[in-house]
């Protein structure tokens, strides 16, 4: 017997079953031409569909978010974190585990910037801690109000009132601030920003008194406890001098928050020799994600503490958008990772070979889909050709007995050759044909020259073909014993097909007579009597009387034939030059179809019409 490879097997079962299940072609691209996307098709028919899709998109679109949802580590969940969502907190968890003897200098970055400011700039140590002071410290009223009128003179007056009455945005604020720490020492000004005040209107008043009073008796109504009886002495003084004696009519304590004071507390690190002075005035540590104006600044910071490449692969991780950028860090992080380097395999288009890849994805697959039959036969075939596998998947994507058949051929009966009734020749044939009968009552059929049964179960599983019952002819009698296994489930009900050993010559086309041994009763059965409305003859090249078994076929008969010109056959003793020529040897009147068929090696004609 000359077996089917399996890619003709998948390629001829497609042709028989596409429009029925698609699946059976993503299978052939499965098998064939490694096709990935074509398997996941198949697989969520068969495994839960959310997981399926994650795989495939991680795979296949190289998803990085489907990718992180089917990764179960702990420790990858802050890759996803910083990579995807750009959470600093979960970098500097993968950091400290990471670099272990960095832990100090990454809680500063993480904790304190005021301590990273001190290793980078240790001449400006201590104006950098007042800040610090002025920053994360709470001060009451009589704390910050001294510090305002040492401040205080004509070159500056300005910029502290500014300092103040910025509407309290930190920003605004901080500027102000910074301009006037440039002229005057830092610890006069170090509790200004951080306290409480109410209403606004009276700092507003308050420069305005400062510019023509004396300072002592503002800052004695300032460093009050607020009672008339207390404040109303420097009040009057103050209000005796004032030409608006309205300006001090609101004189309170006005509240703010600062809240972002890292921006412009920088302007004193400006004339620092160190380069990073910029990327550290952009840094707040405030929020949790990092944005586009501070993550180069941010990395560049980092690594000057460590000067490591997976410093640089984070920070293009995190701002770059191909697949590969993103997923360098977990890759170069977890190299013993047995299903992390199967991924990167199953991903890698630049470097790995298509079946590596393939080979790489059924790994990631296999260890999330355990115990996965489907998933393990599909190995077996691409992996190692292996045929009983290829035969449990075509029995996984189609509801054909079909596929156990041929099977069971090939193990008990190899001296069978179903290789040329199955050829893809012969079934587009079988198929064209079908096209031109859809939709036509067809009545009881007479397949003459039926070989193996193929036609007869193509007309079985198509919807569209319309007949009550089928009848087989060949001059071969180990034809019988096969065309009636391909169609058994129809020659056990109720006799829908049977195949009969006998030359068409023999055969009575108005009223035909045939037996059949009866194992059952052991013994010939009562004849059994058919009368054909369609005639087939799909091998009229075989046909050594043609004209004499034309001649046979009553008028009126629905009549369907083939032929070709495919004269290289030994047994090709009637083929055709044309279909001209084919119409002339078999003439049909009322035609339904005439056409030609063109295939590799040969065109096939015909004709449907009625005798």
């Amino acid at each position: 017997m000359v077996r089917m490879q399996i890619y003709e097997l998948l390629d001829r079962f497609e042709l028989l079953y596409e429009d029925i299940n698609p699946d059976i072609s993503n299978l052939r691209r499965v098998v064939i031409d490694k096709d990935l996307p074509s398997l996941f098709r198949i697989l969520e028919n068969f495994e839960d569909k959310e997981l399926t899709e994650n795989i495939r998109s991680a795979v296949c679109d190289l998803n990085p978010w489907a990718f992180y949802k089917i990764y179960k580590n702990e420790d990858a969940e802050d890759f996803k974190k910083f990579i995807l969502n750009k959470n600093i907190w979960s970098l500097f968890k993968i950091l400290q585990k990471l670099y272990p003897d960095k832990q100090e200098i990454l809680n500063d970055i993480i904790y304190s910037l005021f301590k990273v400011l001190n290793h980078l700039y240790p001449d400006k140590e201590l104006i950098i801690n007042d800040i610090k002071s002025l920053v994360i410290t709470s001060f009451e009223p009589n704390d910050m109000i001294p510090s305002i009128f040492r401040l205080i003179n004509k070159e500056n007056i300005a910029e502290v009132k500014n300092i103040i009455m910025s509407d309290f945005s930190p920003k605004d604020m901080m500027h102000s601030l910074f301009r006037a720490l440039n002229r005057m020492p830092t610890n006069l000004v170090k509790n200004i920003a951080v306290t409480t005040f109410q209403p606004e209107d009276m700092m507003h008043n308050l420069f305005k008194l400062l510019e023509i009073v004396e300072q002592n008796d503002a800052k004695n109504i300032a460093l009050t406890k607020y009672e008339p009886e207390d404040m109303m002495h420097s009040l009057f003084r103050i209000v005796d001098k004032a030409e608006n004696k309205n300006d001090v009519k609101n004189m309170a304590l006005v509240k703010f928050e600062p809240n972002d004071i890292m921006y412009a507390l920088f302007r004193l690190l400006d004339e620092s020799p160190v380069e990073l002075y910029n990327d550290i005035k952009l840094i707040t540590m405030e929020e949790d994600v990092l944005n586009d104006d501070n993550i180069q600044p941010f990395f560049r910071i980092l690594q000057y503490f460590i000067n490591d490449e997976l410093i640089d692969n984070f920070r293009r991780a995190v701002t770059g958008e191909t697949f590969s950028t993103k997923m360098r860090p977990l890759f170069s992080t977890f190299k013993d990772d047995k299903f992390l380097r199967n991924y990167y395999t199953a991903t890698n288009r630049e470097h790995a070979s298509g079946q590596a890849r393939l080979n790489a994805t059924f790994n990631v697959i296999a260890t999330l889909m355990e115990n996965n039959t489907v998933v393990t036969d599909l190995r077996a075939i691409v992996a190692h050709d292996n045929r009983p596998a290829m035969y449990n998947c075509l029995d996984y994507v189609l509801d054909s007995d079909l596929v156990r058949i041929l099977e069971r051929f090939e193990k008990e009966k190899p001296e069978y050759n179903l290789h040329d009734a199955f050829t893809q020749g012969q079934l587009r044939s079988k198929l064209w044909l079908l096209k031109h009968l859809r939709d036509i009552d067809l009545g009881t059929v007479f397949i003459c020259a039926g070989w193996y049964g193929t036609l007869a179960r193509a007309m079985f599983e198509n919807d569209r073909i319309h007949f009550d019952k089928i009848r087989s002819f060949d001059i071969d009698p180990k034809c019988t014993e096969v065309a009636d296994m391909i169609n058994k489930q129809w020659n056990k009900e109720d006799w829908k097909f049977k195949a009969l050993h006998s030359d068409i010559l023999d055969v009575n086309y108005t009223e035909h007579s045939w037996t059949f041994w009866s194992i059952k009763n052991d013994r010939e059965s009562h004849p059994l009597t058919d009368s054909p409305n369609t005639i087939i003859n799909t091998s009229c090249e075989h046909i050594e009387k043609f004209t004499d078994w034309f001649n046979l076929i009553p008028k009126s008969k629905l009549v369907a034939l083939q032929s070709n010109n495919y004269f290289e056959i030994k047994d090709h003793i009637n083929c055709v030059n044309s279909l001209d020529e084919f119409k002339q040897q078999a003439p049909l009147n009322n035609i339904i179809y005439e056409g030609e068929l063109e295939l590799e090696k040969y065109t096939r004609y015909m004709i449907i019409g009625y005798k």
